[in-house]
């Protein structure tokens, strides 16, 4: 065969969770958690259809996340819940000659506030934002126009390859709001709005 497999997929899943009750109205929780994914296989020859794609091709991603969250109730009616998360965020492509390599760093914070207005009436409004810091490494073809263009699926064996190396901040705050309707005991109808900054 012309295929060797060195490395089966290996895949490393965890998960930590504390939970701390400082008085009745709040809940204090504590999570760590986090997976990893890596296949690795070796290609004897190029393919046939092209010769680019040869040798060592692997993947490769990796999550680890930290996350606090605080629930305070105001009283029966009314309640607020806010989480902050952060860690990495890794992912790497090779094939043969070619790769792609990102390392990101991401800060998540969540505020939610929750209000009964009465038996059958529900309105919930909270932020959202995600924050990050990444690097980007890539050698390969410069990518073509994804409509339009006839060569889009050609061979990359013969493109020239060029090199991409960078580093970016990204932020993506949001809001939104839901008011939920109890109708009838089988009935529940919910209106929401959200708006997303890119």
């Amino acid at each position: 065969t012309d295929l060797d497999i060195t490395a089966a997929p290996v895949y490393y899943d965890y998960q930590l969770m504390l939970t701390w009750r400082p008085r009745e109205a709040d809940k204090v929780r504590l999570i760590v958690y986090g997976t990893t994914d890596d296949f690795k296989v070796v290609l004897k020859k190029p393919l046939d259809s092209d010769a680019a794609v040869r040798g060592n091709l692997s993947m490769g991603t990796a999550i680890h996340r930290l996350q606090g969250q605080w629930l305070h109730r105001f009283s029966e009616r009314a309640e607020q819940e806010i989480s902050l998360t952060m860690g990495p965020l890794t992912f790497n492509e090779r094939v043969g000659d070619l790769s792609l390599e990102v390392v990101q760093m991401e800060f998540l914070a969540r505020a939610e506030w929750r209000l009964r207005l009465c038996d059958r009436l529900r309105l919930l409004a909270g932020l959202d934002t995600g924050v990050g810091y990444g690097d980007v490494k890539y050698y390969g073809p410069s990518l073509p126009a994804f409509e339009g263009d006839p060569n889009q699926y050609a061979p990359l064996a013969g493109r020239q390859s060029n090199t991409l190396d960078y580093s970016t901040w990204v932020a993506r705050p949001a809001a939104y709001a839901e008011l939920s309707a109890q109708i009838t005991p089988a009935w529940l109808l919910v209106a929401g709005l959200r708006a997303d900054y890119y």
